[in-house]
């Protein structure tokens, strides 16, 4: 982390950089990308809003489409690995999170006290990008999955049935 503002899955900037390295050497090369997670909620996200014509299919892993709902849903055992997770990838790893505390946006003590993701998200992310909430920010992060036909390229989406993450009553069914 070279700045302050950690990794929030709302902007595309890293991914469009990417993307373009990648443009520049290969010109002429199909793209077919996968996400697990998350990061198959973000792909979406990021195909559905930039629509590169390189990108020939995608595979997303147990994407979440309905944010709040996976995180209503979500076991506490796996909230607190996650959240610990967090803790630890944003604000114990990089004192430059300090600069969020330094001017009274967040208290990273009462952060790393948190225990569930709505408890984080609302503590740090949402008030980094100046949300009201974290149910706000779960939605920014939310999938119609009506939209699916809109990326207008070849797609799989796979979930267990047992998963107790991403469940599959939040992913869209036709």
């Amino acid at each position: 982390m070279t700045s302050p503002v950690p990794f929030t899955a709302i902007e595309y900037t890293e991914l469009n950089a990417a993307m373009e390295r990648v443009q520049d050497y290969f010109p002429n090369s199909p793209i077919y990308m996968v996400g697990t997670s998350f990061g198959g909620n973000y792909l979406i996200r990021y195909l559905l809003k930039n629509k590169p014509s390189n990108v020939k299919g995608l595979i997303a892993l147990a994407p979440p489409f309905d944010v709040k709902k996976v995180v209503d849903d979500m076991p506490p055992l796996y909230q607190r690995f996650f959240v610990k997770r967090y803790v630890w990838e944003t604000v114990d790893k990089h004192p430059e999170m300090k600069y969020w505390e330094n001017i009274g946006l967040v208290d990273l003590k009462h952060v790393s006290k948190s225990t569930t993701l709505r408890e984080f998200h609302s503590r740090i992310t949402a008030k980094i990008l100046g949300y009201d909430s974290a149910d706000y920010l779960f939605e920014q992060y939310s999938i119609d999955g009506s939209m699916i036909s809109e990326l207008g390229i070849k797609t799989l989406l796979m979930v267990s049935k047992d998963d107790p993450i991403v469940s599959y009553a939040a992913m869209p069914h036709k």
